[in-house]
């Protein structure tokens, strides 16, 4: 910097330029050229106490080369690019607070006008963003991917329509990938998982949720690949169960008990392990919620719903996890006889007295707990058999929190460049 100017309140830095590149002609390339002249630039820059502005001497070149048809240019600068009125330091700043993702467009343009008195726009800052993203997020050949592949879905708005994000979380490698697909289909999401394979990935375990294209699209990409279903997911499932039938218990008790009861529910459908946590005032309201659903369905299925996460939670293999599952399924009630089925056998004919099991809803409650652990129990407790492979999908959560929180200040994208730009930002490389 050569001198300082102030005046009418702003800072002007005189500053001389730094040249980009050789000194030739960007026409003809050639470095004949003579210096006829010098104009001078002011453009905006980022300060803290007051507005500032940089002024900076710029050559002005000829070409005499006699075949070129461009008669006069101006070198490229480091401090500012050509044309612009803003300085890519002023640039830079606004553009790396958007790509944090805390806060929206205009709030980033609030915050430059606020405490560095520059007035960048939300238009300034979306185009500088989407002019330096493949300079700043090259697109990779390959990534080092290890054998574990956490894969969820994420649902945003783009151009008014919802879209949704196929999500790929390698805990092991940290890297996450964002891919946006047209539908939530078998197809759509084989397509994104083929990219994700061209970019390296070739799991030995896949982590997911109950998303039901997920087995399709799975054994299109990714025959070989064991998958783990997510023990969240599926304990999640059957504590929404235990509420519905919590609150269809709920409405044929007297009010004063049904009160007390829609008050300590959550008591009710806490994990076993949290009484102890609670304090004896918070155990004797749980004592209280179990003597309001005692001798009943509640009480069934909430022992059962224990006895399954206690099975999962305490295995240390999948022998013993099968053994303990084993004799679960010996202690359910025999009149269940459709639950001594297993997978590849022929169904059994149903009973006279299932009728009358029925209408005590105790079938139509217990049913579909036991039927989800028949199904997938050896989906559940593939990470005992996997070292280092997670049991739930949390990190591909966690990813997808990450991403609601930068769309949601932005209530969504208006075109798909725009959130493919941002996408690639929050992973790091250009993954479209």
């Amino acid at each position: 910097m050569q001198r300082v100017t102030l005046w009418q309140g702003a800072v002007y830095r005189h500053v001389r330029p730094t040249r980009v590149g050789p000194l030739c002609c960007p026409a003809c390339q050639t470095r004949w050229v003579s210096f006829p002249s010098t104009r001078y630039r002011t453009v905006e820059h980022p300060a803290a106490e007051r507005p500032a502005y940089l002024v900076l001497p710029v050559a002005k070149y000829g070409c005499e080369h006699p075949g070129c048809r461009r008669r006069y240019f101006t070198p490229l600068i480091a401090e500012a690019a050509p044309y612009a009125h803003t300085s890519r330091h002023r640039q830079q700043t606004a553009v790396g607070l958007d790509r944090r993702g805390r806060v929206g467009l205009v709030e980033v343009a609030d915050q430059r006008r606020t405490f560095w008195h520059t007035g960048t726009g939300t238009a300034s800052v979306r185009r500088w963003h989407q002019q330096t993203i493949a300079e700043a997020y090259p697109r990779p050949a390959r990534l080092p991917f290890s054998g574990v592949l956490g894969i969820d879905e994420v649902y945003d708005r783009v151009g008014g329509r919802r879209r949704p994000i196929f999500t790929g979380v390698d805990p092991i490698a940290g890297l996450t990938v964002r891919l946006p697909i047209e539908r939530a289909d078998a197809a759509s999401l084989a397509a994104a998982r083929q990219r994700v394979r061209e970019l390296g990935a070739n799991p030995r375990v896949i982590v997911s949720d109950r998303w039901a294209a997920s087995p399709d699209a799975l054994r299109q990409v990714w025959p070989r690949a064991e998958r783990q279903l997510g023990w969240f997911h599926g304990m999640q499932w059957v504590t929404r169960k235990l509420s519905a039938l919590l609150k269809h218990h709920g409405e044929t008790l007297a009010a004063a008990e049904r009160k007390e009861l829609n008050r300590l529910r959550f008591r009710r459908l806490a994990c076993p392990e949290q009484p102890a946590k609670l304090s004896a005032r918070q155990r004797a309201a749980l004592a209280r919620a179990w003597a309001l659903v005692r001798g009943t369905v509640v009480e069934e299925a909430s022992h059962l719903r224990n006895d399954l996460r206690a099975g999962l939670s305490t295995s240390p293999s999948r022998a013993e996890a099968r053994e303990q599952f084993a004799r679960l399924r010996e202690a359910w009630p025999e009149h269940f006889r459709p639950w001594s089925w297993r997978p590849g056998e022929p169904r059994p004919e149903p009973r006279a007295d299932d009728e009358a099991e029925s209408a005590t809803g105790l079938r139509r409650s217990l049913e579909p707990i036991m039927a989800l652990f028949v199904r997938h129990f050896e989906r559940m407790i593939t990470y005992l058999g996997r070292p280092g492979v997670p049991r739930t999908t949390n990190h591909a959560e966690r990813g997808n929190r990450r991403y609601r929180a930068v769309a949601r200040p932005r209530y969504g994208w208006t075109t798909p460049p725009d959130q493919q730009a941002m996408l690639t930002a929050l992973q790091g490389f250009d993954s479209s």
